[in-house]
């Protein structure tokens, strides 16, 4: 008897993820040109909206990508008299429009500045950001690159950020499509509401 179970549990599986639809991985990616360009010591911030305009999706990973050139600034502080580099922090943050949960992800430059290639993990949810991307979703995508902190030493060189090319990369995973008559279908119309 805990043969024929065993198997009908095997036959039912296949049947559900032959109707169902097998998980694949997509990988979506967008240049953001508003958030190319200079950032401190002119701007701290910059954010740009990118539509979804795929099919329903579970985030696997926000990754963004950006090319550039800074790093931290340079303090000279007293007491006894030494230098100490002065951090820049990147960091981005991803939300949906209309929701207050985000993901984020931060890196810190240090002292000299330099070309960099980054590619930045946006992986740490705050306040419980949605994990799925709807049809129509909206995604707020938001760069910074400023000070780590500020210094009451003297300024030898103030941080600097400079963004060339920024991109998001999002690594989702989504369902072979069903035919709308299969049981894989009308379980969406409930997961989803």
């Amino acid at each position: 008897m805990k043969h024929k179970c065993f198997r009908a549990v095997i036959v039912l599986s296949l049947t559900l993820a032959l109707h169902v639809g097998i998980p694949e991985a997509d990988i979506i990616e967008h240049d953001l040109l508003g958030l190319y360009g200079e950032y401190y010591p002119l701007q701290e911030c910059r954010s740009v909206f990118v539509p979804y305009e795929g099919d329903t999706a579970q985030v696997q990973n926000f990754e963004v990508r950006i090319i550039g050139y800074g790093g931290g600034g340079l303090t000279e502080c007293c007491c006894p008299r030494h230098n100490v580099s002065w951090l820049l922090d990147i960091a981005s943050t991803i939300k949906w429009k209309g929701q207050s949960g985000y993901w984020h992800g931060a890196i810190l430059l240090g002292y000299p500045r330099h070309d960099f290639d980054l590619s930045l993990p946006v992986d740490d949810p705050v306040l419980n950001p949605p994990d799925f991307l709807l049809p129509g979703d909206t995604l707020r995508v938001n760069l910074c690159m400023k000070p780590e902190e500020y210094w009451s030493c003297s300024i030898l060189a103030w941080p600097l950020g400079t963004a060339y090319s920024v991109q998001l990369v999002i690594e989702t995973k989504s369902s072979v499509p069903v035919r709308s008559t299969t049981w894989g279908a009308i379980k969406v119309l409930f997961k989803y509401d």
